[in-house]
């Protein structure tokens, strides 16, 4: 019976399309291809925290008289710098259906801040501004102070102002607010993080070197295999023809 030849084209086909399928299932596999970086390079979903005082936000609590006090302070901005002009505002509301207590409103002032005004007669004291406020059931007060925003250290992240409403002397506060603007320490330190958080999730140069080395000795080591494959093929070949032929 005469064996059947097969050709040296179609056996350098049959090895390149080996070549070509091991190369593809590393690519897929490494933590280089798309699908691999695209979940190593998604960001990770932070987990939320609802913190005590939120900035600019509204808080309300309820005193045991009856009345249902909100308050909220705002500058208008979320940034800042020295040498910046602010304003705050603090609005305070009785929601409830009872008269609120003699109140007093106090805005703490932020660190580096020059106090330049107060309206409705706010007294400075201790780096805060006090107004004496009666609310009736369904009223509402406000204030204002105007300031400058001085040197800041370099450490300090975020200018703060906190506003609070207390019944009397020496009692603790019923409801209070505060408002927070970015400083630029505060930002450049938010860049710092957002860009070593970019380093840590990208692949390294180093991994990236390997795994084409590897790729490569992968690739080479087929060829030869299937090279040498090839050889002994033919040559089984050869030696069944000359048996045959005698």
């Amino acid at each position: 019976m005469r064996p059947t030849y097969i050709s040296g084209r179609l056996r350098w086909n049959q090895v390149l399309t080996g070549a070509g399928l091991v190369t593809t299932l590393l690519v897929a596999a490494s933590p280089f291809s798309p699908q691999a970086a695209a979940a190593v390079l998604s960001p990770p979903v932070a987990a939320s925290a609802k913190p005590t005082v939120a900035p600019s936000a509204s808080a309300r609590a309820t005193a045991p008289a009856g009345p249902t006090l909100s308050i909220a302070v705002s500058d208008g901005t979320n940034a800042t710098k020295p040498g910046d002009l602010l304003s705050y505002t603090v609005n305070i509301r009785n929601l409830g259906s009872a008269s609120a207590p003699p109140l007093v409103v106090a805005l703490m002032l932020p660190p580096a801040f020059k106090l330049l005004s107060a309206s409705g007669g706010g007294a400075k004291a201790a780096g805060q501004v006090k107004w004496q406020v009666s609310l009736p059931a369904g009223h509402s007060g406000a204030f204002r102070v105007v300031g400058r925003v001085g040197p800041t250290p370099r450490q300090l992240l975020r200018l703060d102002a906190v506003a609070c409403a207390t019944a009397g002397k020496g009692a603790k506060p019923i409801v209070c607010a505060a408002s927070s603007n970015e400083l630029p320490a505060g930002a450049a330190a938010a860049a710092t993080a957002a860009a070593h958080a970019r380093l840590a999730a990208a692949p390294s140069a180093n991994h990236l070197i390997r795994y084409v080395l590897m790729s490569a000795a992968a690739l080479v080591l087929v060829l030869v295999v299937a090279g040498l494959a090839l050889i002994t093929r033919r040559r089984l070949i050869t030696t069944k023809r000359a048996r045959s032929s005698q």
